[in-house]
């Protein structure tokens, strides 16, 4: 399986990209919505979930009298997981930010890296759009 975390900048840029992917339906009145699933030729599928807006978690002790302001995190962003051969699968524009895991081995551990940079990602990248 391959996962991606994404960030887009916002709904438009990610409907632009969807639509060049074929993750997107236009119904009879011209409205244009992203698909959540799908399967590939070979049998393989796809789920997209995407989460909109996210803010970074708090941590630690929360004054309930003064509770802290949660930080959003530019980009809409959402999550797609895929089953299929390598050649079928998607790949979005440079104007989406593309997180994957990296499995790690005994001497390093895995972790979310920018697929453009191979830099770490966020701490809290692993946790958007967790689909259990």
């Amino acid at each position: 399986m391959t996962e991606l975390v994404f960030s887009a900048p916002s709904y438009d840029a990610l409907l632009t990209d969807a639509e060049t992917l074929g993750f997107v339906n236009v119904d009879a009145e011209g409205v244009k919505t992203i698909v959540t699933n799908g399967t590939f030729e070979s049998g393989g599928g796809w789920f997209l979930n995407v989460v909109g807006d996210v803010y970074e978690p708090i941590t630690g002790a929360i004054d309930p009298e003064s509770p802290p302001t949660p930080v959003k995190r530019n980009g809409y962003w959402g999550r797609l997981r895929m089953n299929g051969t390598p050649a079928e699968m998607p790949s979005f524009s440079s104007a989406i930010t593309q997180y994957a895991y990296v499995a790690g081995d005994k001497d390093q551990p895995g972790g979310w890296v920018d697929v453009a940079t191979g830099e770490a990602a966020p701490d809290f990248v692993g946790d958007i759009g967790v689909i259990a």
